[in-house]
């Protein structure tokens, strides 16, 4: 068995290669559904024919555009640059077409290409951007969303048919329920990094400020209510929205330890 990337794949099976075809998907759940329909069926009928079984169709993510010191707003802006890409043919295809001037280099060695010059820019999904600390030397992130991509698991068609159809069930059903949880983490690290900081720490505030204003108006403030209201009306997660509002507990307790053993302070 062996869990790739769509391009490897694409080696053997070329007809994955449509997965990536530019601007295809919206979002990578339209993608999933486009994989665990026909299509998907399609290619693993193709994949077959090459003596592999399609087991899962893992998700790697919608890829954008990262640059040392512009944004893309328009195609226009590809002209000419100078950006790394993976060994993809059709990727490659994608940005000669846009005008760019693309060429294949290998993940581990993009981060010294980027700051030597050699590429003005290059192009990941976003949680491979963070978690290879791009981000940090590419300053602007464009969300072009120009590729979508997945992550076949597959495994030796002359191995899988000498299972038996008991053990191909259970692999198949343990194949599939990896397949959504890798999905669900895909989609929930992808989505956390397409929110700008400014819009989580803006809602964390206006959370904060409903709290402080329901607790105000309510003599014996029921706080777990004010604050699942708080943070409804916010938008963020509850534990986020206590964690924001620590100072304003711990302030408010100081003045209420003052008030009941400083009396006189209330004059003021």
């Amino acid at each position: 068995m062996t869990a790739n990337s769509q391009w490897a794949t694409g080696q053997i099976v070329p007809e994955i290669n449509a997965i990536g075809l530019p601007f295809l998907f919206a979002d990578a759940p339209t993608a999933w559904r486009v994989l665990d329909g026909d299509a998907g069926a399609m290619i693993d009928e193709k994949a077959q024919a090459a003596g592999l079984e399609g087991l899962a169709f893992r998700d790697n993510g919608i890829r954008h555009v990262s640059h040392m010191s512009k944004s893309i707003a328009t195609p226009a802006d590809l002209a000419g640059m100078k950006i790394r890409t993976p060994p993809d043919d059709m990727t490659i295809a994608i940005f000669t077409a846009l005008g760019a001037n693309p060429a294949p280099l290998a993940f581990a060695e993009l981060p010294t290409a980027l700051q030597s010059g050699v590429f003005g820019g290059q192009e990941n999904p976003m949680t491979n951007i963070y978690s290879s600390k791009i981000h940090e030397i590419t300053k602007c992130i464009s969300l072009t969303g120009h590729k979508s991509e997945s992550a076949p698991l597959l495994a030796s068609l002359a191995w899988w048919s000498s299972l038996s159809p008991e053990n191909r069930g259970c692999v198949q059903k343990s194949a599939t329920a990896a397949m959504w949880y890798q999905r669900g983490l895909s989609w929930e690290a992808s989505s956390a990094l397409m929110e700008p900081p400014e819009a989580v720490a803006f809602a964390l505030l206006i959370g904060a400020f409903f709290h402080r204003d329901l607790s105000i108006g309510l003599y014996t403030p029921p706080v777990g209510t004010t604050l699942f209201i708080s943070s409804a009306i916010a938008r963020t997660g509850i534990g986020e929205t206590t964690r924001a509002l620590l100072p304003f507990y711990l302030a408010a307790i100081l003045v209420l330890l003052a008030f009941s053993y400083i009396p006189a302070l209330t004059i003021y």
